[in-house]
């Protein structure tokens, strides 16, 4: 069980850091930096994790969990910025400019 502690802590680690993104979806500015902060830790620890070999059960549904996690934050990102670009037009469109 003891080397399983490193791969354990790396996802408690990439967890926490998802949480914290997902905690601060409506905060533009808060979500940017969790998201940058998401982004430093993987780039760091992109090897380690691309160098798991068949991890047990537990572990694959943990890094199932997480991709997941990423791609709730993707998609939330993409719908924030498409909102932002509808009140833009819209706006733009109320007050009569061309865009």
């Amino acid at each position: 069980m003891s080397a399983l502690n490193p791969v354990n802590d790396l996802l408690d680690a990439a967890e926490q850091k998802l949480g914290s993104a997902l905690s601060c979806l409506n905060n533009s500015s808060k979500f940017h930096a969790a998201s940058l902060e998401f982004e430093q830790w993987f780039s760091h620890h992109q090897p380690d994790l691309l160098a798991l070999q068949s991890p047990d059960p537990e572990i694959k549904e943990r890094i199932v969990a997480i991709l997941k996690t990423l791609s709730l934050l993707e998609q939330a990102a993409q719908r924030n910025t498409t909102i932002v670009g509808d009140l833009n037009t819209y706006m733009n469109d109320k007050l009569g400019r061309k865009i």
